[in-house]
C-alpha cells in the first residue's frame, strides 16, 4: 500500500482517486496554510485523518480548495426564509466538482440529502450565545442561512424559542460573526457552534452537545467505504490517536475531542 497501490491476488491494481472539498476555514478540522516556500497547503485535523484513511483503505485522496457552499445549499421562499425542508447538496458537490466534503456536522436534516463517513471527531457544542453585556434571556435569535445551526435546529434544542423568535441572515459571516451580530438591530443572539462563540468574544448564554463530524458525500458515493475501512483499521492500529494528539497539542486544536474521549 506504500507505493500506492492495492495488491489483488497478486495483481498490482491502480489504487482509484477520489477528489476533496476543503472549505479553507474550518479550523481545525479543514483549511489552508502555506510552507517554507509561501506555497498553500491543505491542513488540519480531518486532512490528516482522511490522507491515511484513504490510504489505509485503498484509495488516494486528493484536496481541493472550495467555498462551503459548494457543499450544502439550502432551499429559501419568496421571502427570503429558509423552508423547512432537507439540506440540499451545493453544485460542486452534486455535479462531480469533487467527490466529497472532508468535514460535516453529521446533523439529522443533512443524512436525509447526504451520505456521511464513520464520525472521525466529536463536534464543539452549540450555542445561543448573546451580545456582551445583555444580562438577559435574548428575544431574538439570528442564524445564519447554509450554517447546520439552522432555524429548525434552534427550535428543537432550546424549546424556550420558537419561529417568531429567530432573525435569519441570508448573506453570510466573512467579516465575523461578532460584526454580524454588532450591526444587526433586530437579534440578540446567535445560534452558532461554541468555539465561534468564544473566538468572537461573545457571551454563551445556553449550549447543547454539538452532533460529531465526518466526511460528506453523496449517498452510497464508493468513497465512504474507503474512508470507512480507513478509519477502522486506523482506530486498532493506533494512527487515529497519534492524529488526535498531534493536533491537541497545538493551538488550533487544543479543544479538539476525538472520539473515544471523556
Amino acid at each position: 500500500m506504500d507505493d500506492g497501490r492495492d495488491r489483488d491476488g497478486g495483481r498490482d491494481r491502480e489504487m482509484r482517486t477520489f477528489y476533496v472539498e476543503n472549505e479553507m476555514d474550518f479550523s481545525p478540522w479543514n483549511f489552508v496554510s502555506t510552507n517554507e516556500d509561501g506555497d498553500m497547503i491543505h491542513d488540519g485535523f480531518a486532512i490528516d485523518i482522511l490522507r491515511y484513511a484513504g490510504k489505509a483503505g485503498g484509495c488516494n485522496i486528493e484536496f481541493v480548495a472550495e467555498p462551503w457552499r459548494e457543499c450544502i445549499t439550502t432551499a429559501t421562499n419568496a421571502a427570503g426564509k429558509t423552508l423547512p425542508t432537507p439540506w440540499s447538496l451545493g453544485a460542486g458537490l452534486q455535479l462531480g466538482g469533487f467527490d466529497a466534503c472532508s468535514a460535516s456536522t453529521t446533523v439529522g436534516s443533512r443524512k436525509l440529502g447526504a451520505g456521511f463517513s464513520m464520525e472521525f471527531s466529536q463536534g464543539p457544542d452549540w450555542v445561543v450565545a448573546r451580545r456582551p453585556g445583555l444580562g438577559r434571556a435574548p428575544n431574538k435569535v439570528m442564524v445564519i442561512n447554509g450554517w447546520a445551526q439552522s432555524a429548525l435546529e434552534l427550535v428543537k434544542l432550546f424549546p424556550e424559542f420558537n419561529n417568531n423568535d429567530v432573525v435569519e441572515w441570508l448573506g453570510g459571516a466573512s467579516d465575523g460573526i461578532a460584526a454580524l451580530l454588532a450591526r444587526n438591530t433586530e437579534a440578540e443572539a446567535i445560534f452558532i457552534n461554541e468555539n465561534a462563540a468564544r473566538g468572537n468574544g461573545l457571551d454563551i448564554y445556553k449550549s447543547v452537545s454539538g452532533p460529531g463530524i465526518g466526511l460528506m458525500a453523496k449517498k452510497g458515493a464508493p468513497i465512504i467505504g474507503c474512508v470507512n475501512r480507513g478509519l477502522k483499521y486506523m482506530m486498532n492500529d493506533g494512527s487515529y490517536q497519534d492524529i488526535c494528539r498531534k493536533w491537541k497539542a497545538t493551538q488550533r486544536g487544543a479543544n479538539l475531542r476525538c472520539i473515544g474521549d471523556n
